[in-house]
């Protein structure tokens, strides 16, 4: 599901409530729910998870491969 269709679904949910849980601004949050900007990979996993799932990795980031992105974070994680 778009971010979008989660906060038409959930109007108890706000996008500053979003923003909060997943330490960017209200703003930010917009953009990702507009379809303007891409949130980094690790905010991605948070709003999957925020969302119960509703909200995809893939839903966020529709033109990377989840393949691809689980090995960069696997890669960073070893070297932290």
């Amino acid at each position: 599901m778009k971010l979008k269709h989660y906060f038409e679904k959930h109007p108890e949910i706000s996008q500053k409530a979003l923003a909060e849980k997943i330490g960017v601004s209200p703003e930010f949050v917009s953009m990702l729910a507009a379809g303007k900007r891409t949130g980094s990979i690790e905010k991605c996993i948070l709003i999957e998870e925020l969302t119960n799932g509703e909200v995809t990795v893939e839903d966020l980031r529709p033109n990377n491969s989840w393949d691809k992105m689980k090995n960069n974070l696997l890669r960073r994680m070893l070297k932290g």
